[in-house]
């Protein structure tokens, strides 16, 4: 048996498989036998439901619903399970057989391998490969490859009836309550089937439980309870309503957890189709920002370099300056060169904006004399053409304009 994960709906499944190939045809079709009756048998909360079935590489594969464990795996974890517990296993699965019973159908495989517990914690009978139908007689002619250990005695003689289940069920209950390893043959397999429990056998049963077991094992099956007849016993009545009441509760809760589900699901697929909407919807965009370019601090005047200085030639003036400040054109016997260069006979004027720009300049600045300047102790002494310290001190933050103003006029004077 395999745990696997659907791609179709994302649920987990077990998928059971064959233990050999077909060995012909015969033996492929009394395999599919076990899926018809699969698919004949309606859905039961005690009996395990059943998916689909395929063939493959002459093997056959059963996919039905998956289970946390099966009973014999649950008995050989727990080796004192209570009481109440075996009254809640053993009305699960004598709801189960009813379903097959009132069918006409036997399972004759009665075990705790082919019993399973649910996540809810109910019993489910499963593996429906040796049910019979009693309406078809063809069946009852084949040898019983069941478990001999849990096999009733009339089947021994070949009688098929539905008292063989609850002869199954009846020592499977018995295992489970006094964690018991049943014999297989022998003189203790017959004694099991007297009809009477040994002592040493379930002294720490309760008298009901224990009549019950017994009743249940009874070797003629024509004194054998029916399951109906023991469903409607009152110790089996007050499990059973308290048990219809946990299944009801249990489906309830599963119920809300779907519901939920789908509601969180459609309340994501709300939110996304909104979310959509508003991107594509023209009124609803959010306004682009721009991006912040690096500027300066004139970027937020309106002039320009040329509304500043109208109708001058700052490159006439510039060279005037340069000879005011610098004497780049000295040679060896103190002669000026003036490189063919003609000043400019025009004083550049200040445009209007620039004196409302003037009037904004910060107030004067402390300023410190190049004499005192750290910078003027590192400077080189062979330096040639150095202002005064006289000249340096009148320049600061708000007579530079009028330096250079003086300078354009003088030189343009010259």
């Amino acid at each position: 048996v395999y745990q696997v994960r659907s791609r179709e709906d994302g649920q987990r499944y077990a998928v059971k498989e064959s233990h050999a190939r077909f060995r012909g045809w015969r033996d492929r079709d009394q395999r599919l036998e076990e899926v018809a009756k699969h698919e004949q048998l309606p859905p039961h909360p005690h009996c395990l439901r059943f998916v689909k079935a395929w063939e493959e590489d002459f093997r056959l594969y059963i996919q039905t619903e998956l289970c946390a464990s099966s009973l014999s795996s649950y008995a050989e974890k727990h080796h004192d399970i209570p009481e109440q517990v075996v009254w809640n296993y053993l009305v699960d699965l004598l709801q189960g057989l009813k379903h097959l019973h009132d069918r006409d159908l036997i399972h004759l495989d009665v075990k705790p391998d082919n019993i399973f517990i649910s996540d809810d914690g109910l019993c489910k009978l499963g593996d429906f490969g040796l049910t019979v139908g009693l309406r078809t007689s063809d069946n009852q002619k084949e040898p019983i490859e069941g478990d001999p250990r849990y096999l009733a005695p009339e089947l021994m003689q070949g009688q098929f009836t539905k008292a063989a289940d609850v002869f199954s069920l009846g020592i499977t209950i018995l295992e489970l309550a006094c964690d018991l390893d049943l014999p297989s043959g022998g003189t203790h397999w017959h004694a099991l089937r007297s009809g009477t429990l040994p002592r040493e056998i379930g002294s720490n049963l309760s008298r009901e439980l224990r009549r019950m077991i017994e009743w249940m094992m009874q070797p003629d099956p024509q004194i054998r309870p029916t399951v109906d007849i023991i469903l409607a016993q009152r110790s089996v009545l007050k499990v059973l309503r308290v048990r219809r009441l946990y299944v009801a509760y249990r489906h309830m809760i599963n119920c809300t957890k779907r519901f939920f589900l789908l509601l969180w699901l459609a309340l994501c697929s709300w939110l996304l189709v909104v979310a959509t909407w508003c991107r594509s919807a023209p009124g609803l965009r959010r306004p682009k920002r721009l991006k912040k370019s690096p500027s300066t601090t004139f970027d937020t005047l309106d002039f320009s370099e040329d509304e500043v200085f109208e109708n001058s030639t700052i490159s006439k003036c510039s060279d005037g300056i340069r000879d005011r400040f610098f004497d780049t054109s000295s040679s060896s016997n103190g002669s000026h060169k003036n490189d063919g260069i003609t000043p400019s006979s025009s004083t550049p004027k200040p445009s209007p904006k620039m004196k409302s720009f003037r009037g904004s300049l910060p107030g004067p600045m402390r300023s410190t004399p190049w004499s005192s300047s750290p910078h003027n102790k590192s400077a080189s002494p062979g330096r040639k053409n150095r202002l005064d310290d006289t000249e340096w001190s009148d320049i600061e933050p708000r007579n530079l304009l009028r330096v250079f103003e003086a300078a354009g006029s003088s030189e343009c004077d010259s």
